[in-house]
């Protein structure tokens, strides 16, 4: 697809633009301190600019796309994201690299409700089984935030299939399987379900299913599954199923909407847990706490927020690369990051926590690019103000692999940085300044060493 964008200089001396490592190409070149100029480009390619002295080097990268139509080049080297290392800790991780056993969120998802009771839970009678009110409690709503957030990239399908079926065993049999969900597997208990539909279920037509469990306290949770490796997906006469989320007792719970959903799906997809998951005890007792993050994303907290940090955004292939602008140190700007009311704009700034080359996807200039696994993630809160927080892949899911800088007195919005105000990290340097609020966001100075 062909892209149209403007490269402006704003650095205090010329650089010369490359595509890809063809400096001949149409639109490349010296560009002056200043200058600014019109290149025709393909969505996929990377441009880089190198600075006047050998010495200099990379010193800004960019993909063409409508969502940043003008690729600013700042004083201080900036490029594209930095891939996080996640050293091995499993499959639920902050690294881009989302292993592919789970969903592709850049599409509509389908899913299909199944209803399941048991001897000493039947539904028969009860005043909460009705099927059309459970779907609507714990789906409505889901398709429009999945489409919002997405910028129309994804969302939700629902289907359903009538009635509610007994399962082989009493609820109290299954609760073991369902609290070691909690650590990735309820294959036992998703078995038997699909044994209970697979003549009347075409499974190949649903990305996963959503299983409701009659109303027991022996099933309190609702995790979610997915057949990663080595167990693999659960077979069936029709299709395998990959992924499912199995509806607990707190899917009934006055509080609950269609976040509890989102929040297990988005696991389906690869995100990991943002919450403290504490030690788990007996039936998937666990003494969850989210106060790290607050309620700045589903992943730590379904029940306050409806918000998702945009580094989930861009992990998700919601956010184009070059909506997140990586800083690599060295010198102060300022920049205007755009609200998340709006698709196009610089969304985020990410400023690694040890120095890194510029990545930028090509192999050769990348052949040397030293992986870290920490960086901070800048950019405009939902309602006004700057978010700081860090990522780090390298910690797995349950332990806190994100968590909310900045001022924490605050007890409804903790971390909110308001404008006026500033977030200093002493030991890499990193100062943070809201400036002020505008139209489309709000603008912040930066300084790292």
């Amino acid at each position: 697809m062909s892209v149209t964008f403007t490269a402006s200089n704003q650095r205090t001396t010329a650089v010369w633009l490359e595509l890809d490592g063809v400096p001949r190409a149409s639109g490349s070149g010296r560009l002056n301190a200043g200058e600014t100029r019109q290149i025709q480009g393909q969505a996929g390619q990377t441009w880089v600019a190198r600075g006047p002295w050998e010495h200099d080097g990379i010193v800004a990268v960019y993909e063409p796309t409508d969502r940043v139509p003008t690729w600013s080049i700042l004083e201080p080297s900036t490029g594209l994201p930095e891939e996080l290392e996640r050293f091995n800790n499993g499959f639920y991780s902050e690294s881009l690299a989302t292993p592919q056993e789970f969903l592709r969120p850049d599409q509509v998802l389908k899913t299909i409700f199944l209803f399941v009771d048991f001897s000493d839970a039947p539904a028969a009678g009860a005043s909460w089984s009705d099927e059309a009110r459970i779907i609507q409690r714990i789906s409505g709503g889901a398709d429009r935030w999945l489409q919002d957030t997405s910028f129309g990239q994804s969302g939700l399908t629902v289907a359903r299939q009538a009635g509610w079926r007994r399962m082989p065993k009493p609820a109290t049999a299954y609760s073991d399987a369902l609290c070691r969900c909690l650590s990735g597997s309820a294959r036992e208990y998703l078995e038997d379900v699909a044994a209970l539909f697979a003549g009347d279920v075409d499974f190949s037509l649903y990305d996963f299913l959503c299983v409701v469990a009659a109303k027991t306290a022996s099933l309190d949770l609702s995790p979610a599954w997915s057949g990663l490796p080595p167990e693999g997906p659960i077979p069936t006469a029709n299709h395998p199923i990959s992924h499912a989320i199995t509806f607990g007792a707190d899917s009934y719970d006055s509080q609950t909407d269609h976040r509890l959903l989102l929040h297990e799906a988005l696991h389906l997809c690869g995100l990991p847990d943002l919450y403290d998951g504490g030690s788990v005890e007996g039936a998937g007792k666990a003494n969850f706490s989210s106060k790290l993050v607050g309620p700045w994303d589903l992943m730590a907290d379904h029940q306050e927020t409806h918000h998702l940090l945009g580094w989930h955004r861009l992990k998700l292939g919601w956010l184009h690369r070059s909506q997140v602008l990586t800083h690599f140190g060295g010198g102060q700007f300022e920049i205007e990051l755009t609200d998340w009311t709006k698709e196009d704009g610089i969304h985020c700034l990410m400023v690694p926590l040890q120095p890194s080359p510029v990545e930028t996807g090509n192999s050769e200039i990348d052949a040397h690019n030293a992986k870290v696994s920490r960086a901070y993630l800048i950019e405009p809160a939902p309602g006004g103000g700057v978010l700081v927080y860090s990522v780090d892949a390298s910690v797995p899911t349950w332990e806190c692999p994100i968590q909310i800088r900045g001022d924490k007195s605050e007890v409804r919005l903790p971390g909110l940085i308001q404008p006026g105000k500033t977030y200093r990290h002493l030991s890499s340097g990193l100062a943070v300044e809201v400036l002020q609020e505008t139209q489309d966001g709000c603008r912040v100075a930066v300084s790292a060493n």
